[in-house]
């Protein structure tokens, strides 16, 4: 069983990723509870998140697909339960994109669990979805190029900063190779 929900954010492309890809701050601004990464370095496929939600537990989500600057999608698997997790970025004008986010639960209990959480999740994922359109939004939230490496063609990604000192670059678009 799947659940979707779609919200608009009057944010560059951009910003909207750099909000969405700094996953331990999601506490900051959703109803999560803590967001910790289990590796380091730059969000990619196989990276690894320890997340607890409200009525849902802990749960470590790894990365499967990730495709800068548009969506990735994570997973966690229990005893005969996978959760899919998917976030996507679609353009829809040149300071505004509608952000996808997703879950579906498979395997053997996937259509049991989905029936018992479906309230759950759904108000859940909402509220997660609302929470990054108002940090996006949000005047004076900055972001800056930062080196990634050469992983995926991408060679520059954006780190989003509450304060920083020296000059600071509010940047519309990720630079690839």
């Amino acid at each position: 069983m799947s659940i979707e929900v779609v919200i608009r954010i009057n944010a560059s492309v951009g910003r909207v990723w750099a909000v969405l890809i700094d996953v331990e701050k999601w506490p900051e601004w959703t109803t999560m509870k803590s967001v910790a990464r289990v590796d380091g370095g730059a969000l990619a496929v196989g990276s690894k998140a320890r997340m607890k939600q409200p009525k849902l537990g802990s749960t470590v989500w790894t990365v499967t697909e990730f495709s800068p600057g548009r969506s990735f999608v994570w997973e966690a698997k229990r005893p005969g339960l996978t959760l899919v997790a998917g976030h996507r970025i679609d353009v829809v004008g040149p300071s505004a994109v509608n952000l996808t986010l997703s879950i579906d639960q498979r395997g053997p209990f996937g259509r049991i669990v989905a029936r018992l959480t479906r309230g759950t999740v759904t108000r859940l994922v909402q509220r997660e979805a609302e929470g990054h359109k108002r940090r996006s939004e949000a005047p004076g939230s900055m972001a800056r190029i930062v080196p990634l490496g050469h992983s995926h063609g991408l060679y520059w990604t954006i780190e989003s900063a509450q304060k920083m000192s020296g000059t600071s670059i509010l940047v519309d678009r990720l630079y690839t190779g």
